[in-house]
């Protein structure tokens, strides 16, 4: 019979982000059991005060030791634990000698994984397994503190147990993520490994979840109108018409062979159906976070679904669309989100539309999941970037400018 291990979890606040706050002020060097600084690079083992040590062991019936667990005081190594290896930390200021109390971190375990786990990096990131908690996972990224990583940046500060004393180990991206952050403490999750189940009564720190009402008052959301007037409805296919230029359809990116990415067409005229870069101008189709919902409404969180299947070397995509970063000036808009499911894991799949306040008039596109999580998120609306193959992308960026568009029924 397996035993039961205890797995390291937390709850946080998904944010969108952008780089680098100063140093905090009551920063101070993480001493070792000598009375030495923590420097980069150097392995540590990390001994809990009470309890035995860290270990990697494999989720449920997975073969991949990858989750950070701790194991029994003065165990010994099973089948399902990679014996205790020493760690390393790497400062999100690449010119720290030394390592801070309440800075960012990564921590990478100084051991390769098994071979069934293939090339996994060893970097600590937060990974989500159960509706409860989310783990400490080993498949990180490490380096290049940025949104994309904000899931494996750490801290350690000084322990507030007066009786214990030592630190506590926590996530709080604050140096990497420019915004307001929820952050948690590391601690321990008892799973019931021999039933291949968890459960979570521990934390009472919740997810970004559907909690926001929907927007009320005499300015509140009103209902999208088509080009005949009449509200968008749900699941209908409609044809997205940008105001000034061709139609959206799919288009690979650069050199991609799959067209999952969202472009414009310069002009209507000129995109002819024997592009070989465009699929022709699939009618979407829009899926309200909020379900039961009759009609499109501004201002309230949705899907956009291409009405059409890709191409066969597209591997079955969903046609959903999401952010997709591609590089660095600019994020775009891909075809392989997922429908439903309004919560942090689908954050970059909900977009809304607005009335434009264009000369032009109709409505926009906009990124800002505000009723999928309950945080302050950074809002951006959708315009066309002209990529080095000139490509004219749909994507979100600072120096865009919002594209105005209207919507005629299929």
């Amino acid at each position: 019979m397996m035993k039961t291990t205890t797995i390291l979890s937390l709850f946080f606040t998904l944010l969108l982000s952008l780089l680098t706050n100063p140093l905090p002020t009551g920063a101070e060097p993480v001493l070792d059991t000598s009375g030495k600084p923590l420097e980069p690079g150097v392995p540590y083992q990390i001994l809990p005060v009470t309890g035995g040590p860290f270990a990697l062991a494999a989720y449920g019936n997975d073969t991949c030791p990858l989750l950070v667990v701790q194991t029994q005081k003065n165990t010994a190594a099973t089948n399902s634990l990679v014996r205790f290896p020493p760690v390393t930390f790497s400062p999100a200021n690449p010119e720290a000698s030394v390592i801070q109390t309440s800075t960012n971190l990564n921590v990478k375990f100084s051991s390769s994984s098994s071979r069934s786990c293939k090339d996994s990096s060893m970097v600590w990131r937060i990974l989500k397994r159960i509706t409860e908690a989310r783990f400490i996972s080993t498949d990180g990224v490490e380096g290049n503190p940025s949104f994309e990583t904000y899931v494996n940046w750490f801290m350690i500060d000084k322990s507030s147990s007066e009786k214990n004393g030592g630190y506590k180990l926590k996530f709080c991206p604050s140096d990497v993520c420019k915004c307001s952050i929820v952050c948690s403490e590391l601690g321990i999750y008892v799973g019931i490994d021999n039933k291949s189940t968890i459960f979570s009564l521990l934390f009472t720190l919740l997810l970004c979840t559907l909690t926001k009402p929907l927007p009320t008052g005499a300015a509140g959301p009103h209902p999208v109108l088509d080009t005949s007037g009449k509200p968008l409805q749900p699941g209908v296919p409609y044809q997205i018409l940008p105001v000034a230029g061709g139609p959206f359809a799919l288009g690979a990116y650069e050199n991609d062979m799959c067209p999952l990415v969202v472009v414009q067409a310069a002009q209507q005229k000129k995109a002819a159906a024997t592009n070989n870069d465009f699929l022709k101008f699939p009618p979407v189709t829009f899926s309200p976070a909020k379900s039961g919902a009759g009609v499109i409404r501004t201002g309230t969180n949705l899907n956009v679904k291409f009405s059409t299947t890709s191409s066969s070397t597209c591997g079955g995509s969903t046609m959903v669309w999401r952010l997709l970063k591609r590089i660095t000036e600019a994020r775009f808009i891909s075809t392989d989100g997922v429908e439903g499911n309004p919560s942090s894991d689908t954050l970059f799949n909900w977009f809304m539309i607005e009335k434009s306040k264009s000369k032009r008039g109709g409505y926009k596109l906009k990124f800002c999941p505000t009723e999928i999580c309950n945080c302050s998120v950074v809002c951006s609306d959708l315009g066309i970037y002209v990529g080095d193959d000139k490509k004219r992308y749909l994507g979100l960026a600072d120096k865009l400018q919002p594209i105005s568009v209207v919507f005629k029924r299929v």
